[in-house]
């Protein structure tokens, strides 16, 4: 059974369904030339651009309707930043098919259903967005079982770590760099003096 609740930040103006429809509320409007205009209640068509999720235009402005459904009726309660299509199909919206995901597990999961590919690219952004940041042993798994890339090791973390926290780095931890690593803190350093 199909139901509706209000669009956040549009209430009494904008419903979504559990089914991935949206619809605009009967109400009435400011007209342009003063008074009072009546807007009819209508099913709102989504667009759909090549690869992309189906969105419609609220309040001007364009919104992925599986985004719209899972904030009117999931709470984020581990305030997760994407919504993940469970099936891997960007035109299933029904609530069934949908979850809160962090980005490392929207990624995983793409590369599990294989709408990702690896590439030497992508390994390399997984393995150095992991520099430097805590990796508990699940997520450490999860890389492993995907076989996304190499996890840096806890040594080289926290090498990363006292290196480049607070935007500095001591003489005997540039002393200890590798030549990639001074040339990423070379283009760090002038960036920073541009700015």
């Amino acid at each position: 059974m199909e139901e509706w609740k209000d669009v956040e930040g549009y209430e009494n103006q904008y419903q979504v369904s559990n089914l991935g429809r949206v619809k605009s509320i009967e109400r009435y409007v400011r007209h342009n030339y003063g008074g009072k205009k009546k807007v009819y209640e209508k099913i709102l068509k989504p667009a759909l651009a090549s690869g992309s999720y189906p969105s419609v235009s609220i309040g001007g402005k364009t919104t992925p309707i599986h985004r719209i459904m899972m904030v009117a009726f999931v709470p984020n309660k581990e305030n997760k930043r994407e919504v993940n299509h469970i099936d891997g199909c960007k035109t299933n919206n029904n609530l069934d098919n949908l979850e809160w995901v962090t980005t490392s597990e929207n990624r995983l999961h793409a590369f599990r259903l294989g709408l990702q590919k690896h590439t030497e690219q992508s390994r390399k952004r997984t393995s150095e967005s992991l520099k430097g940041h805590p990796v508990s042993e699940s997520t450490r798994a999860k890389f492993r079982t995907a076989n996304i890339g190499k996890i840096p090791s806890e040594e080289t973390r926290e090498k990363i770590r006292k290196t480049l926290t607070g935007g500095h780095a001591t003489e005997e931890a540039k002393k200890n760099m590798s030549e990639a690593q001074k040339r990423k803190w070379k283009r760090y350093r002038e960036t920073r003096t541009l700015g």
